[in-house]
């Protein structure tokens, strides 16, 4: 009969502890033109997909382009879902 192994946690050991950092997003000058992301297919498993992986946002088609149009708003902010694929 199978057997299986447990190993205790620590409760002081916090994973998400760990993760936590600050968020640094890039912030343009005013009057400079964005940093834009040009699609390309890393493999050709994968349609048109943006940035340098191996994680790649995809599903925005050649244009780069996030659509909002129809997007439910929330307290004036909108939700849409980004699909991601890993190579």
């Amino acid at each position: 009969m199978p057997t299986a192994t447990l190993h205790a946690v620590s409760p002081a050991a916090d994973i998400w502890a760990e993760l936590r950092r600050p968020l640094q997003l890039p912030a343009p000058t005013p009057g400079a033109t964005c940093r834009v992301a040009k699609a390309h297919s890393p493999t050709a498993a994968l349609g048109p997909v943006l940035g340098s992986g191996p994680t790649y946002p995809a599903g925005l088609g050649l244009a780069a382009t996030l659509e909002l149009n129809g997007a439910p708003a929330v307290a004036g902010y909108r939700y849409v879902k980004v699909l991601w694929v890993i190579d």
